[in-house]
């Protein structure tokens, strides 16, 4: 059910790297697997299976701290926290998600991170360029081009959770960045 799990094992990273091939988007996680985050990956999956091709994903964070700013009310944010802080937190992990990227060379990406992560993406991928992608605008669903993208196709949208609230969007931008990735 967690990480901690894998501790109680003599040989975890064995045991972790199985579990991963397990996962399969959550689905045989009762807890979580009707969740709209799983549903929206396993809707990937499902685009991919019919058409006969395999799909794999990697799921990783844009930033990969939260923080919380006492009585600031703003939830767990790298916005929420001092400047300084997050400049020098963000200048860290710089350069990480483009090696993944690159390491694991996807053939499709889609950043579900929302228009506020937009500055760190830019910083990442420099030379970064944003369109939307209709029927959206650009805030609800963006394809991205940046050398440090490759050719591959890449959007940015919302969390499937927001998605999933806003009734309007649903996971129409996920069948949008799909058909577009096509052309």
């Amino acid at each position: 059910m967690s990480l901690t799990d894998f501790l109680k094992s003599a040989d975890s990273i064995r045991d972790i790297i199985a579990g991963y091939r397990q996962f399969d988007f959550a689905s045989a996680m009762p807890r979580t697997r009707g969740s709209p985050f799983w549903r929206y990956f396993r809707g990937v999956k499902e685009v991919f299976t019919e058409r006969g091709e395999t799909a794999s994903a990697i799921f990783t964070n844009v930033i990969r701290c939260a923080a919380e700013t006492q009585g600031a009310g703003q939830g767990y944010s790298l916005w929420s926290i001092d400047e300084n802080i997050r400049r020098t937190y963000l200048d860290w992990q710089k350069g990480l998600l483009t090696a993944e990227l690159r390491a694991l060379a996807p053939t499709l990406i889609v950043f579900v991170s929302g228009p506020y992560y937009d500055d760190y993406l830019t910083e990442e991928f420099e030379g970064l360029e944003m369109t939307a992608v209709e029927p959206f605008d650009e805030r609800v669903l963006s394809r991205l081009r940046a050398p440090g993208l490759g050719d591959v196709p890449a959007y940015r949208t919302y969390h499937p959770g927001y998605l999933n609230r806003v009734k309007r969007f649903g996971f129409g931008t996920l069948e949008a960045a799909i058909r577009d990735a096509e052309k």
